[in-house]
C-alpha cells in the first residue's frame, strides 16, 4: 500500500475532509473554486496544500482580537526564534568551512601545484 509522509490515501482524505469542514460554507466554496477536490492521490495532495494556505498565524489572530500587545509579543518571539536559527546555521556553515579548508590543505600538500 502506498504511503506518503507516513499516511495512506484514506488517511490523507480524512485529514483533508476534517480540515475542509472546519471552514465556513463561504470559505469551502472558495476552496472548491480554487481546485479543492478530495479524490485521487494527486488531487488529495493538491487539496492539502490549498487547505494549508488558509492557515492564519497567531499574529493575525491576536490582531483580529484587538490584542496589539499580544501580537507584538508573538512577533518578538518569532523574530528571536529566527535569530537563533540563523546563528545556528552560521555556526554550522563555519564548521563545514573549516572542515573543507582542512581537506583542501591536505590535498594540496599531497599534490603540490606545478
Amino acid at each position: 500500500m502506498k504511503t506518503i509522509d507516513g499516511m495512506n490515501y484514506r488517511n490523507w482524505q480524512k485529514r483533508n475532509s476534517n480540515r475542509f469542514f472546519s471552514f465556513s460554507k463561504k470559505e469551502q466554496k472558495q476552496l472548491r473554486e480554487k481546485g479543492y477536490y478530495n479524490i485521487g492521490w494527486v488531487n488529495v495532495r493538491k487539496s492539502w496544500q490549498l487547505l494549508n494556505n488558509n492557515v492564519v498565524s497567531m499574529f493575525d489572530i491576536r490582531l483580529q482580537k484587538g490584542d496589539l500587545t499580544g501580537a507584538i509579543d508573538v512577533s518578538v518571539l518569532e523574530s528571536q526564534k529566527v535569530k537563533t536559527l540563523a546563528c545556528e546555521s552560521i555556526n554550522n556553515l563555519m564548521v563545514l568551512k573549516e572542515d573543507l579548508d582542512k581537506k583542501i590543505n591536505q590535498t594540496l600538500s599531497k599534490y603540490p601545484l606545478l
